[in-house]
């Protein structure tokens, strides 16, 4: 349960409840992979995508540097199905800065 302020709400004696059962209060709720806090800000989930486009861009490095002569148009195409998408998820949402925006296109 998320309160409009952006803070928890610890109700210990009346908790929320939905037909009968009691709703869990969280520091964030992950919707789509995707993980919202309740000041409905999204930097713990632009940190998280940011993690796994570097993962998937030192895996993409070392797939290529294991080939001997790796194609330039290869590892574009490579990076652009492979990372893009990760540094793309939800950026409607997240929003992209001027910087990355320059970065990935």
């Amino acid at each position: 349960v998320f309160s409009k302020n952006g803070r928890t709400i610890e109700n210990k004696h009346s908790p929320f409840k939905c037909q009968g059962q009691t709703l869990e209060t969280t520091n964030f709720y992950t919707y789509l992979g995707i993980d919202i806090t309740p000041s409905g800000s999204f930097s713990r989930a632009i940190k998280q995508l940011r993690l796994k486009a570097l993962r998937a861009s030192f895996n993409l490095k070392s797939l290529l540097s294991s080939n001997s002569n790796p194609s330039i148009p290869l590892a574009i195409d490579l990076f652009n199905s492979l990372v893009k998408p990760i540094l793309l998820y939800c950026g409607e949402l997240t929003g992209i800065n001027a910087r990355c925006r320059d970065l990935i296109f």
